[in-house]
């Protein structure tokens, strides 16, 4: 059930959903009974124990609809289950996929429901044995949630990204046509709003002077767009808390949102037909407003995991000359990385940059070795393997795995075994590369 509700002034909390699945069965479509089992006899006792393994952990605070089984196998045996609430608003029980039950949950409350999930196993006589699971489904509300956002006081905007599995900040500042983001809130630049008839004008302070938030028309296919920038000394444009949870400015007779798209860190603005209700916190991610002093810090080993996990480099050398390294975090600044390689004489680092020397008779495989360090946590390593090829490496090995890369401002993307709509899909993260490999045709230099 999903209720759009109205007069909401919220923040949504990212959505958790883990989906339940079956025990796999080990007769595959045919399923047993006691009577086709010589020797076993019924187990209701174990069975609900086994059941309640299952289940005690999933699902139990969650704001998405989630599904159970209708069948449970136990020593030998197979029981039939059916699944009861005991609260009337906001938690229905109905059928699910082939075989499973749907628990289907209010996604939208504004408060935390919660209740008994109770599971009733059933034998082959008519026996029956149950257990019960205790369940919450979590408010879409933030606990710091604001009335009303008051004139003079400093709040960070922030979005949180399942995806990423961050929150980034606004910092006030300008990546491209869109607002910059820092997954870290030291970075975050302290917001201001202005009550306005009907709405609220966001702005950043740079000196004495007001930097509005305001959403900048641009045409892309003949279509007009929106994005959301910082315009100084501008009068900004006026936002209305949406019903569905975002900040919301109506322009040219359509509705556009600040927030950013699942792929995107930075802040932009989307129309009301991108930014729908189903795709919030999944595919759309709305801007939000907190109260400074209740962001807590990120943990250091928490940078260093993450940035560890962003880092990538070239791993392949077909050229000589010199290849960028990152020296300091992508979302943490304050993360900062140092570079070795285990072979001078092909690799020689110097600050964020390695310079490689092509080999004359094969190729040289070699190590470069990345160091991450921040204040308050032990550094961490990174290794890479590099292969520096000879001249004439150009033309691939058949049935060697190579990494498909191409170099993008932000660093190397790598193809990860995806397509979409003819286009190759891409990863930041190598370890995530699917390995490309080639077979030669018939024609000489020619492959597949």
């Amino acid at each position: 059930m999903k209720k759009l509700l109205t007069g909401i002034l919220a923040m949504l909390t990212c959505f958790t959903c883990f989906a339940a699945t079956a025990c796999e069965l080990p007769f595959g479509d045919k399923q047993p009974t006691t009577s086709e089992q010589p020797g076993t006899t019924s187990d209701l006792e174990g069975a609900k124990d086994a059941l309640y393994s299952m289940y005690i952990v999933k699902d139990a605070e969650t704001s998405k609809d989630y599904e159970v089984v209708n069948t449970t196998y136990y020593d030998g045996v197979y029981y039939n289950v059916s699944w009861s609430v005991n609260v009337t608003e906001g938690v229905v029980v109905t059928a699910g996929s082939e075989g499973m039950t749907l628990i289907d949950v209010d996604e939208l409350t504004l408060v935390d429901i919660p209740y008994v999930l109770t599971a009733t196993i059933s034998d082959a006589e008519g026996n029956t044995a149950s257990v019960s699971f205790d369940r919450v489904v979590k408010s879409i509300v933030d606990p710091n949630a604001l009335s009303a956002p008051i004139e003079g006081v400093a709040y960070y905007m922030y979005m949180d990204q399942l995806k990423t599995g961050s929150t980034y900040y606004v910092t006030g500042v300008m990546d491209g046509n869109y607002l910059a983001t820092s997954a870290n809130p030291n970075d975050a630049k302290e917001v201001y709003v202005e009550v306005v008839d009907g709405g609220y004008k966001f702005y950043v302070v740079n000196g004495e002077t007001k930097s509005y938030i305001q959403l900048t028309e641009y045409k892309k296919d003949g279509k007009d767009y929106y994005s959301a920038s910082v315009a100084w000394a501008a009068e900004g444009t006026v936002f209305h808390y949406d019903p569905v949870g975002c900040w919301a400015a109506t322009l040219a007779n359509d509705t556009f949102f600040i927030g950013t798209y699942n792929t995107f860190t930075t802040v932009s603005s989307s129309g009301s037909y991108y930014m729908t209700e189903e795709k919030i916190g999944t595919e759309q991610f709305p801007a939000l407003l907190v109260l400074p002093e209740n962001v807590a810090a990120v943990p250091a080993t928490e940078k260093l995991a993450k940035e560890k996990d962003n880092l990538s480099t070239t791993l392949e050398i077909y050229e000589a000359g010199e290849v960028a390294l990152a020296t300091t975090g992508k979302d943490y600044a304050d993360v900062t990385i140092t570079w070795a390689s285990s072979n001078t004489d092909y690799a020689v680092v110097d600050g964020g940059k390695v310079t490689y020397t092509l080999p004359t008779d094969a190729d040289v495989t070699l190590t470069l070795t990345a160091t991450l360090s921040v204040e308050g946590a032990e550094s961490v390593t990174k290794e890479f393997t590099v292969v520096v090829k000879k001249p004439g490496s150009t033309i691939p090995a058949i049935g060697v795995g190579y990494t498909l890369s191409a170099p993008m401002a932000s660093g190397y993307t790598y193809f990860n075994g995806t397509m979409d709509n003819g286009r190759i899909g891409g990863t930041t993260t190598v370890a995530n590369a699917v390995p490309v490999y080639f077979e030669a045709t018939a024609t000489a230099n020619e492959y597949y």
